[in-house]
């Protein structure tokens, strides 16, 4: 699978194969609707947990769930949901919240951004600023994910943004920053 052909250690290529499987099964099952692109980048929001490093006071304590929140429109339906279930992200159970308002993002870890509107962008980056969540969008006009999916050559792969990772007050490991299809020091707009 080309995807994983970047010379990655086999933990990752195992954990990522292990998540697209799960992901495979409840597609096949009837039980998740949504494309193979959001399959896959379900798969990618899981193991991106695994691969960065919070702030201690960021993380809950053992126990309690390791939030992935998504803000605005959500493309992955219930698909996240049966993904992240019986599944851990740095020794604690996964959930999936939907959110609508950027006040409400008090909590989570990692937030991927659906479509929005532009002007709310700002908004976005000064509520995550310091707080420890990774954030995580789509390719687009609009700067400031640590994160951005994109597409190449019909695969999806990711950009990171160092600065905007640093913003968000996470570190990314050396084995993700390898899978980037680029790796980008922009100041975030703001």
């Amino acid at each position: 699978m080309d995807l994983l052909s970047r010379g990655v250690s086999w933990a990752w290529r195992r954990g990522l194969l292990g998540s697209l499987c799960v992901l495979g099964m409840a597609v096949s099952a009837g039980r998740a609707q949504g494309s193979l692109e959001f399959e896959v980048k379900g798969a990618y929001l899981l193991r991106f947990g695994e691969y960065v490093e919070w702030p201690p006071k960021a993380l809950p304590p053992p126990g309690a769930p390791f939030v992935i929140g998504i803000l605005g429109e959500d493309p992955f339906g219930g698909l996240l949901d049966e993904v992240v279930q019986r599944r851990q992200v740095q020794g604690r159970p996964v959930e999936v919240r939907r959110i609508q308002r950027v006040d409400d993002i008090r909590g989570v870890h990692i937030l991927y951004v659906g479509s929005i509107e532009e002007g709310r962008w700002n908004q976005i980056l000064e509520e995550v600023r310091g707080k420890g969540i990774l954030t995580v969008g789509e390719k687009g006009p609009r700067r400031g994910a640590a994160i951005v999916f994109v597409q190449v050559h019909s695969k999806i792969r990711f950009e990171v943004d160092a600065e905007a990772a640093h913003l968000g007050d996470v570190k990314l490991s050396s084995k993700l920053l390898s899978l980037a299809t680029a790796i980008r020091r922009t100041a975030p707009p703001g």
